[in-house]
């Protein structure tokens, strides 16, 4: 009986890491697309600054 309850719990803890790994690895990769888009668009502006005459 116990040994039902032990695993039971190990399964459960190991889909709960899962998933806390699958959230942060999409967290990192959304906090990395919106940094690279930032990156982007300050680059397009700076030379877009630098290409217009002021």
């Amino acid at each position: 009986m116990t040994s039902i309850i032990l695993t039971s719990i190990l399964i459960i803890t190991t889909i709960v890491m899962c998933f806390i790994i699958i959230t942060a690895i999409l967290m990192c990769h959304i906090i990395i697309t919106t940094v690279v888009m930032c990156c982007i668009i300050v680059a397009t502006i700076m030379m877009a600054a630098l290409l217009l005459p002021p």
